[in-house]
């Protein structure tokens, strides 16, 4: 593939969070890029899961332990999608998902990436299927110019769940 470093880090960390996701029952509603057109090509901006999380502190208080656990492992599973696919993560990348762990918890990213790391190595291939499927769309994306700066989805929810292979828990 034509990535860049962030393109190349950003996709496995983008099929960790969606491989545990939908391992652990949490409803993933696609995938999608956020990318900005300029005179010297075409940058890239976020790449997003599309799920669900704790909007605000009040909603922390009515989440079920349980699926805070969840969470947390979710959280996780950005950085273990970049050790299982053995590209470091860039500090700032994970930044985001190290400030939304302190909202839930005391633990560290690190500690979440080890029960992510062996959720994806579960269901390797599904986690393959998609680090594949997001940079083949991502990079015709990106090299399709009539295109204009926006986001834009790259796989749909069911697409998610039909490459990842598994067959999705119930939340609760």
């Amino acid at each position: 593939m034509d990535l860049n470093d962030f393109e190349n880090q950003a996709i496995p960390h983008e099929a960790g969070h969606i491989t545990v996701g939908l391992a652990r029952g949490f409803p993933v509603n696609g995938m999608s890029v956020i990318i900005f057109r300029e005179q010297e090509g075409t940058l890239p901006g976020n790449f997003i899961t599309k799920s669900i999380e704790p909007s605000n502190d009040a909603a922390l208080l009515i989440t079920p332990p349980p699926v805070i656990a969840s969470y947390k492992i979710i959280l996780g599973a950005g950085l273990a999608g970049n050790i299982v696919a053995d590209v470091p993560a860039a500090n700032e990348a994970l930044q985001d998902d190290r400030r939304k762990l302190a909202r839930v918890g005391n633990e560290g990213l690190e500690e979440m990436a080890m029960p992510a790391e062996r959720i994806i190595r579960q269901h390797l291939e599904g986690f393959l299927k998609l680090v594949e499927a997001i940079g083949d769309r991502y990079l015709a994306l990106k090299n399709d110019c009539s295109r204009g700066t926006g986001e834009y989805l790259l796989l749909t929810a069911q697409e998610l769940k039909d490459l990842s292979g598994i067959d999705v828990p119930p939340m609760f």
